[in-house]
């Protein structure tokens, strides 16, 4: 995670977890309820998929929310969609 989980402008939240799978696949998902690229605009969570198979293919997928999908809390991890 990135930043306070407070929605504010400059501020965002990015989730991400790497895997590495037994037939030597890769796999990354990463969740944010802004792109880090411009924290100074509004909500636009959203879902990336990237998945790197063994023979070199690779695979992504960008999936958006609306905004009113997104909730925080600074004092639990109720994350939402």
């Amino acid at each position: 995670m990135a930043h306070a989980p407070d929605n504010s402008p400059d501020s965002y939240e990015w989730w991400y977890f790497d895997s590495h799978l037994a037939d030597g696949a890769k796999l990354v998902v990463a969740f944010m309820n802004k792109d880090i690229a411009e924290p100074q605009k509004p909500l636009s969570p959203l879902l990336r998929l990237e998945l790197d198979l063994p023979g070199g293919r690779r695979f992504e997928k960008l999936i958006h929310f609306p905004a009113t999908a997104w909730s925080a809390a600074r004092d639990d991890n109720p994350v939402h969609l």
